[in-house]
C-alpha cells in the first residue's frame, strides 16, 4: 500500500527516510501497515499488511530472533528507556492513547 503526506507539523523537515519497520495506524488505533520505503520526491511511503509480513517469514522458514516487545507504562518508561541507553539498544516506541 502507499501512503501519501498530506501535511506535517509546523517545523518538521527533512525525509520520510528511517522510518522503516514503523507501523501506520488507522483513526481507530489498528496498525495498517508496516513501513517498508519511503519516496522522498513524492513523499510517500509504502506499507506492507502486517498478515504479508508474518506469511513471507513463515514461507521463508526464518528464524524469528529476539525476545517478544515488552509493554511499558508511563511509570517505567525512565526505568526502561534508561536500561536501554546503557546496553546501547535501538528502540522503537509506538504509543497509545486510551481514555
Amino acid at each position: 500500500m502507499a501512503w501519501a503526506e498530506t501535511g506535517r507539523t509546523r517545523g518538521l523537515l527533512g525525509s520520510l527516510g528511517g522510518l522503516s519497520g514503523g507501523p501506520v495506524y488507522d483513526e481507530s488505533g489498528n496498525v495498517r501497515g508496516v513501513i517498508v520505503a519511503e519516496s522522498a520526491r513524492r513523499g510517500r511511503i509504502y506499507t506492507a499488511a502486517p498478515e504479508a509480513v508474518a506469511e513471507f517469514i513463515k514461507a521463508t522458514g526464518a528464524d524469528v530472533q529476539g525476545e517478544p516487545p515488552e509493554s511499558f507504562s508511563t511509570a517505567s518508561y525512565g526505568n526502561q528507556a534508561d536500561l536501554a541507553r546503557r546496553s546501547l539498544q535501538v528502540v522503537k516506541v509506538a504509543c497509545s492513547v486510551e481514555d
